[in-house]
């Protein structure tokens, strides 16, 4: 005599013995069940950024880290003959963050850090020499037609707002071989206080509130849509024109630093390889190919803020 219980139970146990057949034998169930645990512990910021990325027609691998030493680090350790151009890598935080001349980028949560994986015989953009000059204008028009907000740049990879760093561009070479990582670094909803005290003066954050995170998702987009995606900005004079317009540190006098020299100069623009040109005080002419435009930085955050008050005071 069987009991109803005893029905139940043998049912169960059959049903235990049939899953964990299936279970360890058909790699299809646990693929789909990896998944879901995957898509269950995505953030919101990578949920946003999945859907916008699919929403553009953007479908690129997508690689999204809470935390990371560097993405562009990342970037070019994927490097391989199979690698997949446009991939990106982005990160919430960096623990080792790089700018030009491998100093450290601050990467505390609230900022885009994010890098792209370039071939450059399937990228739209063909002037390979001026890449930084083109992402740091693919991601001052993003913000301006996401935010509305008017970045200026300073050469060759700075991003200003209202005379204070807010981001920067760092471009690499893998050597020896047809790809390039494009590294962007840029500060959004960034707590101020949380920088070290030698740069809370020269060093700004867009300042948006933006605690799930859409606002980051959107801006990412829309800059990954313009690099990877062909239309005005796959023009080299609309790149430099752009580049040029905004640039804020020509026709002004600044000191450059040029190997163990330190040059006072006059900007006088930028050519069409991305060289700065420049005008020493007897008149040479020089085209620099590399170098560090040196600013009183503390000097032109206080007189943006003087500018930006007396507008406000000739307003009311």
């Amino acid at each position: 005599m069987f009991t109803n219980n005893t029905i139940k139970t043998d049912l169960k146990f059959e049903f235990n013995l049939i899953f964990l057949f299936l279970w360890t034998r058909n790699r299809t169930i646990k693929k789909f069940y990896n998944e879901k645990v995957i898509k269950m512990n995505e953030s919101k910021f990578e949920q946003y950024l999945k859907n916008g990325l699919k929403e553009m027609e953007l479908d690129f691998p997508l690689h999204f880290f809470e935390e990371t030493t560097s993405t562009n680090d990342l970037a070019k350790s994927f490097i391989k003959p199979q690698s997949i151009h446009g991939t990106l890598f982005i990160a919430r935080k960096q623990n080792a963050g790089r700018g030009t001349y491998g100093r450290s980028f601050i990467s505390k949560s609230g900022g885009i850090y994010c890098s792209l994986l370039i071939h450059v015989k399937e990228w739209h953009f063909k002037d390979i020499n001026l890449a930084t000059i083109f992402a740091a204008v693919t991601v001052r028009e993003a913000v301006h037609d996401v935010l509305g907000l008017q970045l200026e740049l300073k050469w060759v990879n700075d991003l200003f707002l209202q005379g204070r760093k807010v981001g920067g561009i760092l471009t690499e070479k893998q050597f020896d071989s047809n790809w390039i990582v494009i590294g962007i670094g840029l500060n959004v909803s960034n707590r101020l206080e949380e920088f070290p005290d030698e740069l809370k003066q020269i060093v700004t954050t867009i300042g948006i509130d933006d605690p799930d995170d859409r606002i980051k998702a959107m801006l990412v987009v829309t800059i990954i849509n313009y690099i990877l995606k062909k239309g005005k900005l796959s023009c080299k004079n609309e790149v430099m024109r752009c580049y040029l317009k905004n640039l804020f540190i020509l026709n002004q006098q600044v000191e450059i630093a040029y190997g163990s020299d330190l040059l006072q100069v006059h900007v006088l623009g930028v050519d069409d390889s991305g060289q700065l040109i420049v005008q020493k005080s007897c008149g040479d002419i020089l085209y620099l190919q590399a170098g560090e435009v040196k600013l009183n930085l503390l000097k032109l955050a206080k007189k943006e803020v003087k500018a930006k008050k007396f507008a406000l005071d000739k307003n009311n």
